[in-house]
């Protein structure tokens, strides 16, 4: 299978809980030729998005909690 990594996805606080994260998320879910994308976060708050939008919780390393998703 062909993995894409998110890395780094940030909003400045001034422009977060508008729906920007989300959308960027979906934007780069949306990129061609992949079949699993992976993420990992210590931010709880990014931790919820990514469960809402689908990703499921693969592993916890201490604050580090990995993310899988299916494409």
């Amino acid at each position: 299978p062909r993995i894409a990594r998110v890395r780094r996805v940030y909003v400045l606080p001034q422009f977060r809980r508008r729906g920007i994260a989300q959308a960027l998320m979906y934007e780069i879910m949306q990129a061609p030729g992949f079949d699993i994308m992976t993420l990992c976060t210590e931010n709880l708050g990014a931790a919820a998005l990514y469960e809402k939008i689908g990703f499921r919780r693969t592993a916890v390393d201490g604050d580090k909690i990995s993310y899988q998703m299916s494409l």
